[in-house]
């Protein structure tokens, strides 16, 4: 069936059709821009609610994970620093923190300075003094000193666990940083992380949390987390988010789908939040709308269409005659053309506007004819300076729109500033202005600067009638009558603004038309021509790029292989200067091998990509140099070139062979180490062995190989092996001091402990483990006996803690029953001086002088034991003291009772120790009070508190210049109530050195004494 053809169809039926398309096209933009209207403001509902929501939640976890962390930071501040020396105590503490276990739902751990647990709650046996040293989150806190919420990582306390751990420092009274308080959130557990997977907005939206390095931290998903969200670059919404951007927007999601995604940051950890809400389900009633609306729309064009189609039968009847009449008119120009319809009505009119455009079309051909003689003209001159060819348009343009005058007007980048360039030659000489400007501010010109300022052509046929956008000309201008000018546009921006004057008819489009085109024939000549000067500066910016490439670049001729070009990096690596190389071949240089280059060549003409080729080529000096090759076929000038990339890699070759010489000597290791090592496939099966692990179960390579590793375990732990540890460590890829019983081929049986590593391939599955196993059957034997041991050490401990009460009751029985008759004696001796004193002669009044002074005497030997049997009890408290600082104190204190003696006190500073600072008080004011006293004879006391090095350790030392002591009595200075010869003149109880040195032994330390008599003595003691 034959198409119609829209000019075979009739008047009626076009109008009908158009009336009926207008008509359509108007309702369906109105419906389709209130549609599009109301998908934009879905959208941004959506998008607003949405982004809404993702702030709220992000706010609710920085809120949560704020209140835990202070909460932790609050409880390392109230941990007793004893409890950090047992982790009993420390379990105790931990186990105490009830509200911190219910925030922290995979456990609270407490870890030492050096990286061990200490403790951990809820307590799992056999993790205490494992390593943490190398966790982030340990080694942030320990090098900062602050806390830190690490990065997700797999948990150790729930095996498997995705967690994130947070970190608070523990310090002791000098601010010093003694141990790590920490808490952990299990990422599948049920805490608010957790919660976040299980959130949606919507019936298919979901929730995700990522850290900066794309690692997922909750997912719906459980199986992806602690994986990589995304590739870079496929989700630039994603990539936004990671430069900083908060917002929404749509984009792609992993799986290809649109998606109106939301992101927003946590403030406490820089993670990402993300929201997806899938474009299809938020757009689906948009969809279903719009099906409505193209049905309606259908069957109202049909409706339309027919009623227009016979209302238009009826109104164009009239004109068919002269259609008719039209049609059978020839089809050339000239008079004959003209139609002799002598009638008033509408077809006369129509007869007399037809005959009209015949003559415009006549006129306006002639015109086209020269238009386009200027034009070809104008083209021509591409090679001539701007002034030639901008004169030359001006010229023209000004004879074709039949006026006198003209000028042209470049407008700058802003469009504020017009240049005028180029007057035409009648109005230069008519114009009697000597001092012409060239530069005109936008806002200053009158009606000629309208064209910009309205952004289209401006015809004024009337000149002088009054005009509020004229400013008038200055006098001596070139009258104008008629005037137009017109906007040159370059995209969006005006460019030129070009204008003639003084036509003697009046201007019209055709005018605007004309002065239109040619003006934008020069400026894309121009422009042209300014794309050339441009195309040779980017020639030259090309050949300083090639120069400065770091890589060797070569063009050659593909024919004769003459190079044509090379680079400065081919003088530095090949040695030949660029003189030497031009119009020369490699083959005359002798640079690489003709079998090479030839089979480049072969690969090239078959299509093949040329790409990091191993190739050996030679310098100038004829070393070989190993280099990776690529090579391009280009063409120059119509010649085929060779363009050639060359990089050296020859040091890395030679850094190769060493690393395979090192792989030789790691196979050697592997086998010959005095280690059992072992190395299993994904089938659970022992691909390689060492010698000592062969050695040490008794069996030859062939007959492990191939086999089972758990064939070689008892059958408990072969159970615990298959059940337990190998599953998870195919899907963690580590295994750490896993115990395990091994047979011998003898039978024997042998305790072991696995740890083991993985090896993965380029998806990340694990393909092969690197397992070390420790002999520790001897090491668990000890442990038995440690154990007892221990139980033994427990009975004694008890027996001594009952001793120690008893002597408890014994000091209290001691200083209350001998205190009483002391005061008794001393009392009533006083008493008897006070009424008696002056009846009894000098001998009775020694004798009385003499018991009381035994009464004091033994009153000081109560105390001296009272202190003694304190020193042996009671809980030792570690800190760090400054001796130094209390040996300055008891000097201070000896000075001020005997002022007039002469005494010198040599004490070193920065002296501190680790110990009970009562107790090593108790040690200095005993050392230095004993020197102060065996140095009362002489005429000038020098007492020393030092420290020195004996036998690799820390020893202190005080020295005097006293009355000092024979060797052979050494051994009894320490014992209670013994004095030494001589030492009878000096007072004392005979208790001080043996409280010394119980206190020294109870901080685990020795003491020793060294005197010679007359010259002095000098303990020495160490803690």
């Amino acid at each position: 069936m034959k198409k119609l053809c829209m000019k075979n169809l009739s008047m009626k039926t076009k109008m009908a059709l158009a009336v009926s398309s207008l008509f359509v096209v108007v309702i369906v933009l109105l419906a389709w821009g209130a549609l599009s209207f109301q998908e934009q403001s879905l959208e941004k509902a959506i998008s607003q609610q949405q982004f809404a929501t993702v702030s709220s939640l992000a706010a609710n976890i920085d809120d949560k994970l704020g209140l835990a962390h202070n909460a932790l930071i609050s409880a390392a501040r109230e941990i007793p620093l004893e409890t950090l020396h047992h982790p009993d105590r420390a379990q105790r503490f931990l186990d105490a923190r009830i509200a911190l276990l219910s925030v922290f739902d995979n456990g609270l751990f407490l870890i030492s300075r050096d990286g061990k647990l200490i403790a951990e709650s809820p307590f799992i046996p056999g993790r205490r003094g494992d390593d943490q040293t190398s966790r982030e989150y340990f080694q942030h806190t320990v090098t900062t000193g602050e806390p830190k919420i690490s990065r997700p990582y797999t948990s150790s306390h729930t095996p498997g666990h995705p967690a994130i751990f947070l970190s608070a420092p523990v310090f002791d009274r000098q601010g010093n940083l003694t141990a790590i308080l920490g808490g952990s959130f299990d990422l599948w557990g049920a805490n608010f992380l957790g919660d976040l997977s299980r959130t949606h907005y919507g019936d298919s939206s979901h929730f995700y949390l990522t850290d900066h390095d794309r690692t997922i931290i909750v997912h719906p998903d459980k199986s992806k987390i602690l994986t990589k969200l995304l590739p870079q670059e496929a989700n630039p919404l994603y990539e936004k988010a990671l430069n900083g951007f908060e917002g929404s927007g749509e984009t792609v999601d992993a799986r290809g789908e649109r998606v109106i995604s939301s992101v927003r940051r946590l403030h406490t950890t820089g993670w990402i939040l993300v929201a997806n809400y899938p474009s299809a389900d938020a757009y689906a009633p948009l969809k279903t709308a719009r099906q409505y609306f193209l049905m309606a729309i259908l069957a109202f064009t049909i409706v339309v269409l027919a009623i227009t189609w016979l209302l238009m039968k009826r109104l164009t009847a009239p004109l068919a005659a002269f259609t008719r009449h039209v049609e059978s008119l020839p089809a050339s120009f000239g008079s004959h053309n003209l139609l002799e319809i002598k009638s008033g009505d509408e077809i006369g009119v129509m007869a007399q506007t037809f005959n009209r455009m015949v003559t415009t079309l006549e006129a306006q051909q002639a015109a086209n004819e020269s238009r386009l003689r200027t034009l070809l003209r104008l083209n021509e001159m591409s090679s001539s300076p701007l002034h030639e060819i901008a004169d030359f348009a001006l010229e023209e343009t000004i004879r074709l729109a039949k006026s006198t005058i003209g000028y042209l007007a470049f407008v700058n980048e802003d469009e504020t500033l017009l240049t005028m360039y180029s007057w035409s030659r009648e109005a230069m000489q008519e114009c009697a202005i000597t001092d012409k400007p060239r530069e005109y501010l936008l806002s200053a010109t009158g009606l000629w600067g309208e064209a910009v300022r309205q952004r289209k052509p401006v015809i004024t046929n009337d000149y002088a009638a009054p005009n509020p956008c004229k400013k008038g000309y200055p006098l001596g201008h070139v009258e104008i009558r008629r005037h137009m000018n017109v906007p040159i546009f370059d995209g969006e921006r005006i460019v030129i603004v070009a204008g003639v004057g003084n036509k003697d008819g009046e201007y019209d489009e055709t005018d605007v038309q004309q002065l239109t085109l040619i003006m934008q024939g020069m400026w894309r000549l121009i422009q042209h021509s300014r794309a050339e000067e441009a195309l040779k500066k980017e020639k030259e910016k090309f050949s300083l790029a090639f120069q400065a490439v770091p890589s060797v670049l070569v063009i050659a001729s593909v024919e004769d292989g003459r190079y044509l070009e090379i680079n400065e990096a081919y003088e530095r690596v090949i040695g030949y200067r660029r003189d030497e190389v031009i119009g020369r071949s490699s083959l005359d240089l002798h640079t690489w091998n003709p079998e090479d280059r030839a089979r480049v060549l072969r690969m090239l003409a078959d299509g093949e990509k040329v790409r990091n080729l191993e190739i050996v080529f030679r310098n100038k000096s004829g070393a070989e140099l190993t280099c990776l090759y690529s090579a391009e076929i280009i063409e120059i000038d119509g010649e085929r070139c060779l363009l050639s990339l060359a990089n050296d890699i020859t040091a890395r070759k030679k850094a190769e062979e060493e690393l395979r010489r090192s792989e030789e000597r790691y196979r050697s290791l592997y086998q010959e180490t005095p280690v059992m090592i072992h190395s299993i496939d994904h089938d659970w099966k022992i691909v390689s062995v060492s010698n000592y692990w062969l050695e040490t179960l008794g069996y030859e390579k062939s007959e492990v190989l191939g086999r089972k590793t758990s064939e070689f375990l008892t059958e408990e732990s072969r159970r615990y092996a298959e059940e337990v540890v190998l599953p998870e460590f195919f899907r963690t890829g580590s295994c750490k001091d896993v115990p395990y019983q091994m047979v011998k081929k003898n039978g024997e049986i042998i305790d072991v402990l696995l740890t083991s590593s993985s090896e993965r391939n380029d998806e990340g599955k694990i393909v092969r483990s690197l397992a070390v196993l420790t002999d520790v059957t001897e090491r668990k034997r000890a442990q038995g006996e440690i154990e007892k041991l221990n139980t033994d050490l427990m009975a004694r401990t008890i027996d001594l803690e009952n001793a120690n009460r008893e002597m408890e009751t014994f000091s209290y029985s001691v200083s209350h029953d001998l205190r009483k008759p002391l005061t008794v004696i001393s009392g009533y001796c006083q008493v008897i001086r006070e009424v008696c004193g002056n009846d009894l002669n000098e001998q009775c009044q020694g004798y009385l002088q003499e018991v009381q002074d035994g009464a004091l005497h033994m009153n000081g030997l109560i105390d001296a034991l009272l202190k003694l049997s304190f020193v042996t009890r009671g809980e030792l408290l570690r800190e760090t003291v400054d001796l130094s600082l209390i040996a300055h104190a008891v000097a201070a204190g000896l000075a001020f009772t005997e002022p007039e003696r002469r005494a010198t006190f040599r004490i070193a500073d920065g002296i501190s120790a680790n110990g009970d600072a009562k107790l090593l008080k108790v040690v200095l004011e005993n050392l230095i009070g004993n020197a102060w006293k065996y140095t009362s004879t002489r005429e000038e006391a020098v007492i020393e508190f030092g420290v020195t090095d004996m036998d690799g350790k820390e020893t202190f030392f005080v020295r005097d210049n006293g009355t000092g002591f024979d060797m052979a009595d050494a051994k009894k200075l320490f014992i209670p109530f013994q004095r030494l010869p001589g030492a009878g003149q000096f007072k004392g109880h005979g208790i001080g050195l043996a409280t010394v040195e119980r206190i020294i032994r109870r901080h685990g330390g020795q003491i020793l004494a060294e005197g010679t008599p007359g010259k002095g003595a000098t303990f020495l003691f160490t803690l």
